[in-house]
This record gives structure tokens, sequence and C-alpha cells, in this order.
């Protein structure tokens, strides 16, 4: 992403494909903010100088679907989100626990969630989810593997890329793939790091 996004000439950042983004699904954008983390983790927000392009810890959109009057709120953050990086950042991590009861989505996550120095935001991510969407490379299925979650798995579950330790491959998953009670049928679209085959899995996890 770095050389496709910040290290070329016509993209710098993530707001150009935010806004591309936003405007194909059929939204209107009708405010663009710099967004920042006050010390009670609460977010305090600016106007956007799009000649200087200076952002303090990321963008708030407003926007609104075309013919309704709905408006919703779009935060984008570029923040560490390892232990480190949170024990570093308090007002961040106070942020992110103080909401409960919420849906999560780890897209292409790398497998970080699968390391000690990414448990914290691991541990926020199963204590305040009620619903989780991934695939293999986010939490590891042993955190779900409980009375606590329902499983409904999609998709096809292979080996990591090359690109990833075999290491992470896990067995516990494989059972659970081959579990009718959890399996929910294939996948008709393309999203994760096995783009290029149809080796794709996604998993939606309901806290009971």
């Amino acid at each position: 992403m770095h050389l496709d996004i910040k290290d070329q000439r016509y993209i710098d950042g993530v707001l150009p494909m935010i806004t591309w983004g936003i405007g194909i699904s059929g939204y209107r954008i009708l405010e663009v903010n710099s967004v920042a983390i006050d010390s009670n983790g609460q977010f305090v927000t600016s106007p956007v100088d799009f000649e200087t392009q200076v952002f303090k810890t990321g963008v708030q959109l407003k926007i609104c679907k075309e013919g309704e009057n709905a408006i919703k709120t779009v935060n984008y953050l570029s923040v560490d989100l390892s232990n480190n990086g949170l024990k570093k950042n308090e007002p961040l991590r106070r942020f992110l626990t103080q909401y409960s009861d919420v849906g999560s989505f780890m897209k292409a996550a790398s497998y970080l969630c699968h390391y000690k120095g990414f448990s914290d935001i691991r541990n926020i991510v199963l204590k305040n989810s009620i619903i989780h969407l991934q695939d293999d490379t986010g939490i590891p299925y042993e955190y779900f593997n409980n009375s606590a979650h329902t499983s409904m798995l999609f998709g096809v579950y292979k080996k990591p890329i090359k690109d990833f330790s075999e290491t992470l491959f896990q067995p516990d998953l494989v059972d659970a793939y081959n579990d009718s009670s959890k399996y929910f049928g294939s996948l008709p679209f393309s999203m994760g790091y096995h783009w290029a085959s149809k080796f794709q899995n996604q998993m939606v996890f309901y806290k009971n």
C-alpha cells in the first residue's frame, strides 16, 4: 500500500480512495474534517486544509445517500494498534474501549492478531464486539471456538499464501469448516490474500 498510495504521483494517502468508494456507492460527501482524539478519548474535529493536506490523527466525512436525508459519519484513523502503540497512546485506548456492543470487521489483517504484540487490540475486539467479520488473517479461530460465540463460516479455508509463515495455519479451523453446523456455503466474491484463486474464506462470529 505504501508503494501504491504514498510513493507515487497521483494519489497521496487513502483519502482519495475513501472518497472514491463513497462516490461509487451512491453517497454524497457533505463535509470533510480533520480528526484528533483528546485526552478523554473523544473526537475533536477541525476543517481540513486541502492546500497543506495536514491531518492530525485522521479524517472524518459526513455523507448522505442520494435521495435520502439521513446523514452518516465515516471516521478513518491512522494509528498504531500494536501493544506498544496503544501503550504510548492512552487517548486512543480510551476511544477504543469506551464502545461496547459494536460490530467489527478485519480484512487482510496480516495475521497480526495471531501475535502477542497485538494481544491488546485482539482483546478489545473480542470484548466489545457482538458481531465480528473476518477472514483467517484476523483473530485466530481458537478465540471464537467456545460457548460464548456462534460461528458462521463461508468459502474455503487453505493455508496462508507464501508471504506468510505456514505456522499460521489453523488445524482447528479446518475441523470447523468440516462441521456442517458451522459451515454455511461458498462465497460469490473474492476478498483477501487469496485473490488470485477461489480459496477465499469469510467468517461471521456472533456473541451469544
